[in-house]
């Protein structure tokens, strides 16, 4: 069957400008989040901020996994043909009362015993406050997949900003009106229904038009809320065996799991800066992979990862080049224990972006099995690898750890990646991004400051960096051209 002409899309401009719609957002909610944990303690006595934050944080883990999976479920059928967005908008929510609902009511059941083996029974009524928010988000997320998978990133975007406002002013609100920590879970729920009557009014009501078959929509969303599951135990089994294994004495197991906490909370920014990248990659790679055009996912492969391994090569050298500087101006002189820890950990954290963007690309192709058999290889190496080295060598033991089970994991991916699909990251693009990481780096061994005089260091090392890429041609015409189209701007003679 023939396919009708359809107006060209500039995919550079729509790609570029939805990864800085996206990102923006996530940035935004960074901000809200951290002003919302400054803000309660102001409101909430310190036992009342650490019940929220204990009843938030476990409903965080399992909203990540829900939203994570249905977003990636609904972009990728809706990528595909979206003439039957439909169809896919409707089944999906079909599916989401029993995958949402089930795992909500789950958790209700549940309550009671998680707050026991946590031994604060009070406990009980705010998971069962937060099980209504994860229902929420279930639905929420198929109408933010339709976004997606219609790669309609700057409404995707909204949808964020408007979710991240909602959060901070309805949970400050309320707890501030004196509803404690009732008030404050309460404003969550009510934030999540909020935005998503929000998401059902922008994106439409499914209308009853085409068929998709529920079967295949829960075969590839459980392999994807098992792979995110993954993921997430990747981020915390360090963590667990630090406090298990690092020390016989519980009060110091519980330092060093602190001092390792703020250690990897700079570390991680070094893949959670390219999460925008992947919301955007994933319906055009999704796309171009259904309809069978190789050079067209080889492209968008090879710019996805090289792109991806440029930012963070630059975050990943401040970081571990200032690791006593940052541990320092952050948190307390004590901190400092992590420093050692801090100069490799960044790394590893590359290399898990690194594995995170090869398995979304796997995953968007529609081979989320790969994907979870490659994470389940990593975090057994992980957990492996922690467990022999905490025990010698404490915090550098765990970044050591994680470092070689990410880099177990990339060079699997990668190889699954090229064979696959015969595209993966020039070697030259790897030595040049490498060779001005190298220069960047040297530049903090040539002028070592501490405190507020660092900030000045890291955006000298940020521009050497840029001018090393620009000097060996990694940015070259292409890409100042690329920029020029994604701003709307007439690129300059010569």
């Amino acid at each position: 069957m023939e396919e009708p002409d359809v107006p060209r899309v500039d995919v550079v401009r729509l790609a570029g400008r939805g990864t800085l719609y996206i990102a923006a957002a996530k940035a935004y909610f960074m901000l809200t989040g951290l002003a919302t944990y400054l803000v309660l303690p102001r409101v909430l006595s310190a036992e009342q901020f650490g019940l929220y934050s204990i009843a938030a944080g476990v409903a965080s883990i399992i909203n990540a996994v829900v939203i994570t999976g249905t977003v990636q479920m609904v972009s990728r059928f809706v990528s595909q043909a979206e003439t039957l967005a439909e169809a896919v908008k409707r089944k999906a929510l079909q599916l989401q009362l029993l995958v949402g609902g089930g795992i909500a009511g789950g958790y209700v059941l549940l309550a009671p015993f998680i707050a026991r083996a946590l031994h604060d029974p009070r406990l009980t009524d705010y998971f069962r406050i937060t099980a209504g928010i994860t229902f929420s988000y279930s639905l929420y997320a198929v109408f933010l997949g339709t976004l997606n998978g219609r790669k309609q990133f700057g409404k995707q975007a909204i949808l964020d900003f408007s979710y991240s406002t909602f959060k901070m002013l309805f949970v400050i609100g309320l707890a501030a009106l004196g509803y404690a920590v009732v008030g404050a879970l309460s404003g969550w729920l009510l934030a999540s229904l909020t935005v998503l009557s929000l998401a059902a009014f922008m994106v439409g009501w499914p209308k009853p038009r085409g068929r998709v078959r529920v079967r295949d929509l829960l075969g590839f969303q459980s392999m994807v809320l098992v792979f995110i599951l993954m993921v997430n135990a990747l981020q915390k089994v360090d963590l667990l065996l630090i406090k298990a294994l690092s020390s016989p004495d519980p009060k110091l197991a519980s330092d060093m799991a602190g001092y390792y906490s703020a250690v990897m909370t700079i570390a991680n920014v070094t893949w959670q800066s390219i999460i925008a990248i992947t919301f955007v990659a994933f319906p055009l790679i999704s796309e171009s992979t259904f309809k069978a055009e190789r050079e067209t996912t080889r492209r968008y492969i090879s710019h996805t990862v090289r792109f991806s391994l440029m930012i963070m090569a630059l975050l990943s050298v401040l970081f571990s080049s200032h690791a006593e500087g940052l541990l320092g101006l952050i948190y307390t002189p004590e901190y400092l224990a992590g420093a050692t820890a801090l100069r490799i950990a960044p790394f590893g954290m590359l290399l898990f972006g690194l594995l995170y963007v090869l398995t979304t690309i796997i995953t968007s192709s529609g081979r989320p099995h790969v994907s979870v058999m490659i994470g389940l290889l990593t975090l057994v190496l992980d957990a492996a690898g922690n467990g022999w080295l905490i025990p010698r060598h404490g915090l550098v033991g765990a970044a050591l750890a994680v470092s070689m089970a990410m880099g177990v994991g990339t060079v699997l991916a990668s190889f699954y990646v090229l064979q696959r699909y015969g595209a993966l990251l020039p070697l030259r693009s790897v030595l040049r991004i490498g060779g001005a990481a190298l220069v960047a780096y040297g530049v903090a061994r040539l002028v070592s400051v501490d405190g507020l005089l660092m900030v000045a260091v890291l955006a000298l090392q940020a521009v050497v960096y840029a001018g090393a890429l620009l000097f060996t041609g990694e940015i070259g015409t292409e890409e100042r051209a690329a920029l020029y189209r994604i701003l709307g701007r007439q690129r300059p003679d010569g």
